[in-house]
């Protein structure tokens, strides 16, 4: 049986805070080791990682949009990314996707 991949949830900042206040250390860790995120917005997710994990390098990550314009047959490869065994962040614009999304 094929290891499935971990969903992270990924809580994003509302405002210019300072990201080290909202993600741990011991979180950053994790996000510095994903290779795919689902975000509403890809420019938005990169900037966002960009201050918050020390030496993520953002050419080296995968971006798939989920938002108010993704096809519904795309939603189905994003699953297959987890099925197959890789981990995935899941971002929000704003607040933790689907507990503390003002978006949702």
């Amino acid at each position: 049986m094929n290891k499935k991949g971990t969903l992270y949830l990924i809580p994003v900042g509302m405002g210019n805070n300072d990201a080290q206040r909202i993600i741990p250390a011991f979180n950053s860790s994790i996000i510095n080791e994903l290779k795919h995120f689902v975000t509403e917005n890809g420019k938005t997710a990169r900037a966002f990682l960009k201050a918050t994990v020390e030496g993520i390098v953002l050419q080296e990550l995968n971006y798939y949009e989920l938002n108010q314009h993704t096809k519904q047959e795309e939603l189905a490869s994003y699953l297959t990314l987890l099925l197959d065994g890789n981990d995935v962040g899941l971002m929000s614009e704003a607040g933790c996707p689907g507990i503390a999304d003002p978006g949702a």
